[in-house]
Protein backbone atom coordinates (compact mmCIF):
# COMPACT_ATOMS: atom_id res chain seq x y z
CA UNK A 1 0.00 0.00 0.00
CA UNK A 2 1.61 3.78 -0.59
CA UNK A 3 0.81 4.54 3.17
CA UNK A 4 2.73 1.69 4.79
CA UNK A 5 6.38 2.37 5.37
CA UNK A 6 8.70 -0.34 6.40
CA UNK A 7 10.94 1.10 9.18
CA UNK A 8 13.83 -1.21 8.42
CA UNK A 9 14.76 0.85 5.23
CA UNK A 10 14.98 3.83 6.94
CA UNK A 11 17.96 6.11 7.14
CA UNK A 12 19.35 6.79 10.74
CA UNK A 13 18.51 10.67 9.88
CA UNK A 14 15.12 10.17 8.89
CA UNK A 15 13.34 10.40 5.58
CA UNK A 16 10.75 12.76 3.53
CA UNK A 17 8.02 11.10 1.65
CA UNK A 18 5.60 12.82 -0.79
CA UNK A 19 3.19 10.69 -1.92
CA UNK A 20 -0.15 11.02 -3.70
CA UNK A 21 -3.32 9.16 -3.41
CA UNK A 22 -7.17 8.62 -3.19
CA UNK A 23 -9.87 8.11 -0.83
CA UNK A 24 -10.15 4.12 -1.07
CA UNK A 25 -6.50 4.54 0.09
CA UNK A 26 -8.06 5.94 3.10
CA UNK A 27 -11.21 4.21 3.40
CA UNK A 28 -13.47 7.55 3.44
CA UNK A 29 -17.32 7.76 2.37
CA UNK A 30 -17.17 11.44 1.51
CA UNK A 31 -16.42 12.73 -1.52
CA UNK A 32 -12.60 13.67 -1.52
CA UNK A 33 -9.96 13.86 -4.28
CA UNK A 34 -6.79 15.31 -5.33
CA UNK A 35 -5.20 13.94 -1.89
CA UNK A 36 -1.36 14.50 -1.14
CA UNK A 37 0.63 14.26 1.77
CA UNK A 38 4.23 15.27 2.97
CA UNK A 39 5.96 13.14 5.78
CA UNK A 40 9.00 13.32 7.64
CA UNK A 41 9.54 10.19 9.67
CA UNK A 42 12.62 10.07 11.50
CA UNK A 43 13.67 7.52 14.99
CA UNK A 44 13.80 8.94 18.99
CA UNK A 45 14.52 6.77 20.84
CA UNK A 46 12.43 3.86 21.09
CA UNK A 47 9.73 5.98 19.22
CA UNK A 48 9.27 6.98 15.69
CA UNK A 49 8.03 10.26 14.96
CA UNK A 50 5.91 11.79 12.16
CA UNK A 51 5.32 15.33 10.98
CA UNK A 52 3.81 16.74 7.95
CA UNK A 53 0.71 17.65 6.27
CA UNK A 54 -2.05 16.66 4.18
CA UNK A 55 -3.88 18.53 1.83
CA UNK A 56 -7.05 17.35 -0.22
CA UNK A 57 -10.06 18.78 -1.79
CA UNK A 58 -13.57 17.47 -0.12
CA UNK A 59 -16.54 17.89 -1.93
CA UNK A 60 -19.82 19.16 0.01
CA UNK A 61 -23.46 20.49 0.28
CA UNK A 62 -23.96 23.55 1.61
CA UNK A 63 -26.48 23.34 4.30
CA UNK A 64 -28.34 26.32 4.02
CA UNK A 65 -28.58 26.62 0.33
CA UNK A 66 -27.94 22.95 -0.88
CA UNK A 67 -25.71 23.66 -3.24
CA UNK A 68 -22.73 21.61 -4.13
CA UNK A 69 -18.63 23.21 -3.98
CA UNK A 70 -15.56 22.01 -3.26
CA UNK A 71 -13.41 23.17 0.00
CA UNK A 72 -9.39 22.93 -0.22
CA UNK A 73 -8.06 21.26 2.91
CA UNK A 74 -4.80 21.37 4.83
CA UNK A 75 -3.96 19.40 7.70
CA UNK A 76 -0.44 19.64 9.61
CA UNK A 77 0.22 16.75 11.65
CA UNK A 78 2.48 15.23 14.27
CA UNK A 79 2.21 11.41 15.33
CA UNK A 80 4.27 9.04 16.96
CA UNK A 81 4.02 5.66 16.14
CA UNK A 82 5.23 2.60 19.06
CA UNK A 83 6.23 -0.91 18.39
CA UNK A 84 3.85 -3.04 19.81
CA UNK A 85 6.32 -4.12 21.94
CA UNK A 86 7.62 -1.13 23.31
CA UNK A 87 4.51 -0.86 26.02
CA UNK A 88 5.87 -1.79 29.65
CA UNK A 89 4.01 -4.72 31.34
CA UNK A 90 1.70 -2.58 33.78
CA UNK A 91 0.34 -0.90 30.40
CA UNK A 92 -2.11 -3.66 29.79
CA UNK A 93 -4.71 -2.25 27.85
CA UNK A 94 -3.90 -0.13 25.18
CA UNK A 95 -6.61 1.86 23.82
CA UNK A 96 -8.45 1.40 20.26
CA UNK A 97 -6.02 4.54 19.11
CA UNK A 98 -3.35 3.65 20.00
CA UNK A 99 -3.77 -0.23 18.43
CA UNK A 100 -3.71 1.90 15.40
CA UNK A 101 -0.53 3.99 15.72
CA UNK A 102 1.16 0.80 16.22
CA UNK A 103 3.91 -0.15 14.20
CA UNK A 104 2.90 -3.88 13.61
CA UNK A 105 6.12 -5.82 11.46
CA UNK A 106 8.30 -3.06 10.74
CA UNK A 107 5.68 -1.21 8.90
CA UNK A 108 3.92 2.39 9.87
CA UNK A 109 0.64 2.76 8.36
CA UNK A 110 -0.54 6.20 7.64
CA UNK A 111 -4.09 4.98 6.53
CA UNK A 112 -5.59 5.82 10.26
CA UNK A 113 -3.84 8.63 10.67
CA UNK A 114 -4.76 10.56 7.55
CA UNK A 115 -8.55 8.47 7.54
CA UNK A 116 -9.45 10.39 10.84
CA UNK A 117 -7.66 14.09 9.93
CA UNK A 118 -9.90 14.03 7.09
CA UNK A 119 -13.09 12.79 8.50
CA UNK A 120 -12.56 14.99 11.46
CA UNK A 121 -11.93 17.93 8.75
CA UNK A 122 -15.49 18.02 7.57
CA UNK A 123 -18.06 20.59 9.08
CA UNK A 124 -21.19 18.82 10.29
CA UNK A 125 -23.06 21.92 8.56
CA UNK A 126 -20.74 23.13 6.04
CA UNK A 127 -21.70 26.30 4.11
CA UNK A 128 -20.51 27.65 0.87
CA UNK A 129 -19.68 30.66 1.99
CA UNK A 130 -20.08 32.62 5.87
CA UNK A 131 -22.96 34.94 4.60
CA UNK A 132 -25.11 32.74 2.87
CA UNK A 133 -28.50 33.54 2.53
CA UNK A 134 -30.00 29.87 1.60
CA UNK A 135 -33.29 29.11 0.18
CA UNK A 136 -36.25 31.08 0.21
CA UNK A 137 -38.58 29.20 2.59
CA UNK A 138 -41.42 29.31 0.32
CA UNK A 139 -40.99 29.47 -3.10
CA UNK A 140 -36.89 27.65 -3.13
CA UNK A 141 -35.05 30.41 -4.47
CA UNK A 142 -31.47 30.08 -3.76
CA UNK A 143 -30.85 33.26 -2.52
CA UNK A 144 -27.50 34.24 -3.57
CA UNK A 145 -28.19 33.73 -7.00
CA UNK A 146 -31.35 35.66 -7.04
CA UNK A 147 -33.80 37.98 -5.26
CA UNK A 148 -37.98 36.47 -5.03
CA UNK A 149 -41.21 38.45 -4.32
CA UNK A 150 -40.68 36.60 -1.17
CA UNK A 151 -37.04 38.13 -0.17
CA UNK A 152 -37.48 41.01 2.46
CA UNK A 153 -41.67 41.01 2.11
CA UNK A 154 -42.80 40.60 5.56
CA UNK A 155 -46.45 40.88 4.79
CA UNK A 156 -46.44 37.58 2.46
CA UNK A 157 -43.67 35.93 4.53
CA UNK A 158 -46.52 36.40 7.54
CA UNK A 159 -48.93 35.21 5.02
CA UNK A 160 -47.51 31.97 4.07
CA UNK A 161 -46.14 31.50 7.83
CA UNK A 162 -50.20 31.14 8.49
CA UNK A 163 -51.31 28.66 6.08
Amino acid sequence: MKLQFNIDKLPPKGRRYNIIFNKDDVCVTEDVDNIKAAINIEKSGNVYKSKGFIEYDVHLECSRCLTKFAQHQKNDFECEFKEKGEYREYETEIDEQDKEYLIINKIIDFEPLFRDLIILSIPLKPLCSPDCKGLCPICGTILNKEKCEHYNNKEITKKYQKT
